[in-house]
């Protein structure tokens, strides 16, 4: 009888243990899941007709992060952001003055079909530092007075959108702004 009892002792050991053990492990694989999530990018919309991009240094080289909004005329927009590619070989010191310095570049882009524009920021401790390489494409009018500028806080691509006969016109703006918190990229338009 004693022998049972000590099987039996021995079973529930085992099974409080393997319980244990279990829990332990579900409960890792649940804290895992809950740190990856945190750490994916995540967008916020504003009826400001801008665009919160968290977690950015969660994207890799070449990975883009976009969403569609309807902007101030109610046509539906796409609004991005793409963190630099890998360095080629030519821009490898480019990439390596980069990182040295703990900067990021961003490509930062509007698309509404008509009127498409982007440029990169480069930001390097929650300050713009430079921006670059402005893209403009306008399907039934044309762009003057194209001008790409940054502060600290952000980077912005200006230009003057007409119509070929010149019956219409307006002032356009893409801004890419540093928060300062949380690895945030704001995109105004």
């Amino acid at each position: 009888m004693a022998t049972n009892i000590n099987r039996i002792g021995s079973f529930l050991t085992v099974g409080v243990i393997s319980m244990v053990l279990c829990a332990g492990v579900t409960g890792t694989a649940n804290a895992s899941e809950n740190d990856v999530e945190a750490t994916q990018p995540t967008v916020e919309a504003h009826d400001d007709h801008s665009v919160t991009f968290n977690n950015v240094n969660a994207l890799q080289p070449d990975q883009s992060f976009e969403t569609t909004v309807t902007d101030s005329k109610g046509q539906e927009v796409t609004v991005g952001i793409e963190a630099a590619p890998n360095p080629s070989m030519t821009s490898r010191r480019l990439m390596k003055s980069l990182a040295a310095s703990s900067s990021k570049r961003w490509k930062v882009w509007y698309y509404a079909g008509t009127t498409n524009a982007s440029f990169w920021m480069t930001v390097s401790n929650n300050k713009v530092t430079g921006v670059d390489s402005w893209w403009i494409w306008l399907a039934g009018s044309t762009y003057t007075n194209v001008k790409l500028y940054h502060t600290a806080s952000y980077g912005q691509l200006d230009f003057d959108e007409s119509t070929y006969l010149g019956i219409l016109s307006q002032k356009f703006w893409l801004r890419g702004s540093v928060t300062g918190k949380n690895n945030q990229i704001k995109i105004s338009y």
